[in-house]
């Protein structure tokens, strides 16, 4: 989340501070005795800073800590998303994967900032991130039309926690946290949002399916289409169907929704949703969805952009209809620009046709560039070419053959890859 919520939150739980005036930058640590359970108990909050350049010193914070407050905006997924990847990887890479963790939603926005609050991540999101990454408590932190910090235990709910209630929940999810009431408590706020494929609405599905196809490099799916698509679906981070690779995407949600009529679902996507590619996304299957979309935005691409994704552009029915190694290497050709997107691991590494459009797109002077997790890079970057995989065998021998021709040995295909990723990468 920006420094300025987190900054913010931490003034709100040290004193009552008055967020109508000035509001400082920078947190000093903070230290004070209180009561719990009738004994005195010292407390400091520690702020850090989440900026790379600042790594080195963050972690010097780290030692003798009790409990890791982990701070999201709670219309930010992407803060939300970042839990996952970078900062529970930097905990357990400290040695600090032991510690409690208190997972702490915030709108801290004054009324010079912008935008204003507006809930993107749901109460669905929050209990179940909760659940999955073993936080033993949640506090959430909003200002209200008086710019005064108001707290709640559960997401979305009125306020019911003064400073020192707030202060009183996080020692007890420190000290003697209780993970069956959490999870009871927080389920109670949970509401199903997410629609059955068959009941997306027109503005994601037509009932009219496109009567004139285009080349396969020109099926590009705007941003913005992408998005809604996943967020009917709940297939967001934490969302009720976030843990679906694409894999059960396009075996639960595409190919049903096309099998009658035989088409790409391409075909089916809204002409006004439908456009030249500006990118050609690459990623692997096993890979769950959300994190296409996460790669999507964090390599710069807005609303206004189309990218190519092959679950939309190819037919999912007959994959020889429009895959290709001449189809491939000509969307990517034409496009333009590939990104390469692997964000909790490094799956993308181990696919042969994704390290077929990585030669493909800097052999013909495309723009290459990655979007590679810190979850990923600590399962480390390697690739073998010849122990890549295919889903079809036959995919796997001609991308094979392709290869050797093109570098003569598997070492060499190897490191024009591998030199490629980390241009791009470190």
């Amino acid at each position: 989340m920006s420094y300025r919520e987190k900054t913010r939150v931490l003034f709100a739980l040290a004193s009552d501070f008055d967020f109508d005036g000035y509001i400082p930058t920078v947190f000093d640590n903070y230290c004070e005795t209180l009561l719990y359970n009738g004994k005195p108990m010292s407390w400091g909050l520690w702020d850090t800073l989440g900026q790379e350049a600042y790594d080195n010193l963050r972690k010097l914070s780290y030692p003798g800590t009790d409990c890791f407050l982990f701070c999201f905006e709670l219309d930010n997924q992407r803060s939300l998303e970042d839990l996952f990847l970078v900062w529970d990887c930097e905990i357990y890479e400290e040695g600090y994967g032991d510690s409690a963790k208190v997972l702490v939603g915030a709108n801290m926005r004054t009324g010079d900032d912008s935008p204003r609050y507006s809930r993107s991540v749901t109460a669905f999101q929050i209990a179940n991130v909760v659940k999955t990454m073993g936080f033993s408590g949640y506090l959430e932190c909003r200002l209200d039309n008086a710019c005064r910090a108001t707290f709640a235990s559960c997401p979305g709910m009125p306020p019911n926690m003064d400073r020192f209630q707030a202060i009183d929940s996080l020692v007890e999810a420190t000290l003697e946290p209780d993970l069956l009431k959490l999870q009871t408590r927080l389920s109670d706020c949970q509401n199903w949002d997410a629609v059955a494929p068959d009941a997306l609405p027109e503005t994601v599905i037509s009932r009219a399916p496109a009567e004139h196809s285009v080349e396969v490099a020109s099926r590009g799916v705007s941003l913005q289409w992408l998005e809604e698509f996943g967020n009917h679906l709940g297939l967001t981070f934490g969302g009720e169907r976030g843990h679906w690779t694409t894999t059960q995407v396009v075996a639960d949600v595409i190919k049903p929704l096309t099998e009658s009529l035989g088409i790409r679902m391409w075909d089916l996507i809204p002409a006004k949703c439908r456009g030249e590619a500006t990118a050609f996304i690459s990623h692997a299957w096993r890979a769950p969805f959300w994190e296409i979309l996460s790669g999507i935005r964090r390599s710069g691409k807005n609303n206004a952009d189309y990218v190519w994704l092959d679950i939309f552009a190819i037919n999912q029915h007959d994959f020889r209809q429009d895959l290709s190694p001449e189809n491939l290497g000509g969307a990517v050709k034409h496009i333009g620009h590939t990104i390469m997107i692997a964000l909790s691991d490094a799956y993308s590494l181990t696919r042969s046709w994704c390290m077929f459009e990585v030669v493909q797109t800097v052999k013909n002077g495309a723009k290459f560039s990655c979007q590679i997790g810190r979850k990923a890079l600590l399962s480390g970057i390697h690739v073998s070419c010849e122990n890549a995989e295919a889903f079809l065998q036959e995919d796997k021998r001609m991308i094979d053959e392709l290869m050797l021709h093109e570098f003569n040995t598997w070492t060499l295909a190897d490191e024009f890859i591998l030199e490629s990723i980390k241009l791009c990468t470190f």
